[in-house]
């Protein structure tokens, strides 16, 4: 649940610095892709 609120507070940054709603998911999305490589490889 906490990781789902960061996403969305990093979510609101880049709004508000300005880059597009389209970017922001894709990019979010490919953190969660990211993030799930990291846990595969750690573990």
């Amino acid at each position: 649940m906490r990781d789902l609120r960061n996403r969305w507070e990093v979510y609101l940054l880049l709004r508000k610095s300005g880059m597009p709603a389209l970017q922001v998911r894709r990019w979010l999305s490919n953190v969660r892709t990211v993030d799930y490589q990291l846990r595969r490889l750690v573990s």
